[in-house]
């Protein structure tokens, strides 16, 4: 699967073995989304201009699992810390 995000707030994830047509379109950021990264094989994190991170669960049809708040700017870094097993987060001023 590839995975996209998109200035429309939405990701999307798209089937390469079916002409690349997208397969289902998650919903839930009130603004740009900026990033996504696949954690430990099982979920997915995506960060926004709206200072959140939400949590996503591919296995069970792609289902919102958590926002993390906490950012006064927007997210544009999601890295997994595989020993502590948690995410670091980080944004970039310009």
């Amino acid at each position: 699967m590839i995975v996209s995000v998109s200035n429309d707030t939405t990701i999307k994830i798209w089937n390469p073995s079916d002409k690349y047509l997208c397969i289902i379109t998650l919903h839930g950021h009130s603004s740009y989304v900026n990033i996504v990264i696949k954690l430990n094989n099982i979920w997915i994190a995506s960060g926004s201009n709206y200072h959140t991170i939400k949590l996503w669960q591919p296995e069970k049809d792609y289902q919102f699992l958590e926002t993390f708040i906490g950012h006064k700017v927007s997210i544009r870094v999601v890295a997994q810390l595989k020993r502590l097993n948690c995410i670091w987060v980080h944004r970039q001023k310009y």
